[in-house]
């Protein structure tokens, strides 16, 4: 509890910011999880509200703050802890990004998105992905090309995907 107010008197918001600016205090440990058996996790630690208790609410925030789309939303939720980085996962009813973020939907990008075809699941996407030699995160990225019916960015794309483990040979 003492390190915990310390923390805050230092305006440590963040598990980043705690990072770079603990030493500001010689009696605060640099890994608190580690020096304290009952850690109570960082949102409690820093006091922080925790995240929004339902998307609409998160999307609201998501939008005042301008966000455009999945990959902004990492960069920005540090200006509002309250918004997790994957709303996607996060909330189970999750309605797609496009509604989370309230854009709007032209008929251009309607025929193409219904015209792309994909794969129905990131576990069918993950197999053809192994057989093209893609293993992790950062193969996918410079080959998801090789294969047409492989989307860009499957964490946006599949609201079920899990990690990158998937691409683990077993």
């Amino acid at each position: 509890q003492e390190a915990s107010v310390a923390a805050i008197k230092l305006n440590i918001t963040s598990f980043d910011k705690y990072s770079d600016e603990y030493q500001k205090d010689p009696l605060l440990p640099s890994g608190p999880p580690r020096f304290y058996k009952d850690f109570p996790g960082w949102n409690i630690f820093l006091k922080k509200q925790g995240f929004y208790k339902t998307w609409q609410e998160a999307s609201d925030a998501a939008v005042a703050l301008k966000i455009k789309n999945c990959l902004d939303l990492r960069n920005f939720n540090k200006h509002d802890s309250r918004l997790h980085n994957a709303p996607n996962k996060f909330y189970p009813d999750f309605p797609g990004w496009d509604i989370f973020l309230k854009r709007e939907i032209t008929d251009k990008r309607k025929r193409n998105m219904s015209a792309a075809k994909r794969y129905e699941t990131w576990q069918e996407a993950a197999e053809a992905a192994k057989k093209i030699g893609i293993k992790n995160c950062s193969d996918w990225k410079f080959n998801y090309k090789k294969d047409p019916l492989l989307c860009s960015y499957p964490k946006a794309y599949y609201s079920d995907f899990t990690s990158w483990k998937c691409f683990k040979e077993e």
